[in-house]
C-alpha cells in the first residue's frame, strides 16, 4: 500500500509538468493553423486525453467486465464537468468569458450529453445498434465542428512554426501524460481494492477521477497560461467523447446487452451535471461562485455513490 502511494505521488508530479508542455505545444499549433483554440481542444486534446479511458474500456470489455468501463465513463463525465471546470473557475484570475459562437457549440454538446444518459435510462438495455448510433453521433459532430470553423469568416492569426518538431514534441508529452495518468489509476485501484470496493464504484470514483486527471491538469494549466478556451473545450469535448465514442465501443463489442438499471444513480448524476453546467453558462461566463457550486455537486456525487456502496457492504 505504501508503494502504491509513492507511485501515486510521483506520477502526479510528472503529470503536472507534462500537461504544461502539452498546453504550450497545442497553443503553437493553433497559431500555425486556421483552427482556433476552442476547436483544437475539441478535436485534438479531447481525443488524446481520453486514451486512458479508451484503454480501460477495451481491456475491461475484452475480459468480459462491462461494469468498470461504464462506471469509468459516467464517473469521468461527472468529474470533467464538476471537478475540472469547477477548479478552472476557482483558479482563473478573472471570470471565464464565452463567446456566442462558442456558447452554441458548448450548449449543443451539453444537450447531447444530457440526452444520451436519459435515453439509456428509459431504454433500460443497450446493444450493438445503439453503439453504432453513438459512434455515428461522435463522427458527425466533430466533422461538423471542424468544417464550420474552417469555413468561418473570422480572421485567425497564422504564424509560421516548425510543424513537424511541434507535433513530435506534442506527441511525446501526450504520451507522458497518458502513461503517468495510467500509473495514477493503477496505484489508486490497488488502494481502493484493498478496501473491498466493488468494480462499478471503482470505475465511477477511482477510475473516473483518475482518468480525468489529464483534463484536470491541462485545464488548470491552460487557465494559468491564459488559454482558457483550450482547457474548456478539451474538458467539454472529453465529455462528448466519453458518452459517444467510448460508450459506443462498449455497446458495440460487449457480448451481452447491458442493463442500465444497475447504473441509475450514475446516470442521474451524469444528466444532472450536464444540466447544471448548461444553466451556469447561459449568461456566457463562468464565475468563482459557479465553480464552487460545481465542486459542491461533485462532493455530493462522491458522498452519495460511496454511501450507497457502504450500505450495500453493511447489508451483505
Amino acid at each position: 500500500m505504501l508503494w502504491d502511494f509513492l507511485i501515486l505521488l510521483g506520477s502526479l508530479a510528472l503529470l503536472v509538468k507534462s500537461s504544461q508542455l502539452v498546453v504550450d505545444s497545442v497553443s503553437k499549433l493553433t497559431q500555425a493553423t486556421r483552427l482556433k483554440e476552442m476547436t483544437m481542444g475539441f478535436i485534438l486534446l479531447a481525443l488524446a486525453t481520453n486514451i486512458p479511458e479508451l484503454a480501460v474500456t477495451f481491456s475491461s470489455v475484452l475480459s468480459g467486465n462491462v461494469e468498470i468501463p461504464i462506471g469509468n465513463i459516467l464517473g469521468s463525465h461527472v468529474a470533467d464537468v464538476c471537478l475540472v471546470i469547477g477548479m478552472m473557475a476557482l483558479i482563473a484570475p478573472t471570470t471565464i468569458r464565452i463567446r456566442i459562437r462558442e456558447l452554441e457549440t458548448l450548449s449543443s454538446i451539453l444537450f447531447i450529453t444530457s440526452f444520451i444518459p436519459l435515453l439509456l435510462w428509459n431504454v433500460g438495455t443497450a446493444g450493438w445498434v445503439i453503439g453504432i448510433i453513438l459512434l455515428g453521433v461522435y463522427i458527425y459532430f466533430y466533422v461538423y465542428v471542424t468544417q464550420r470553423e474552417i469555413k468561418s469568416g473570422e480572421e485567425v492569426h497564422v504564424e509560421k512554426i516548425n510543424l513537424l518538431s511541434t507535433l513530435q514534441f506534442l506527441c511525446i508529452n501526450l504520451f507522458v501524460v497518458i502513461v503517468t495518468a495510467n500509473f495514477v489509476v493503477s496505484s489508486a485501484i490497488s488502494l481502493a481494492t484493498s478496501l473491498g470496493i466493488s468494480p462499478a464504484v471503482i470505475g465511477a470514483l477511482t477510475l473516473g477521477l483518475g482518468t480525468s486527471l489529464p483534463e484536470l491538469w491541462i485545464g488548470m494549466v491552460s487557465v494559468k497560461k491564459g488559454h482558457t478556451n483550450l482547457g474548456l473545450s478539451n474538458t467539454i469535448g472529453s465529455c462528448l467523447t466519453n458518452l459517444t465514442l467510448l460508450l459506443g465501443l462498449v455497446f458495440l463489442f460487449s457480448p451481452i446487452k447491458i442493463d442500465f438499471a444497475t447504473f441509475s444513480s450514475l446516470l442521474f448524476f451524469t444528466v444532472s451535471s450536464s444540466l447544471i453546467l448548461w444553466y451556469l453558462i447561459r449568461d456566457r461566463k463562468i464565475q468563482v461562485t459557479d465553480g464552487l457550486w460545481l465542486l459542491l455537486f461533485y462532493l455530493v456525487f462522491i458522498l452519495t455513490i460511496s454511501g450507497i456502496e457502504i450500505i450495500k457492504i453493511l447489508t451483505i
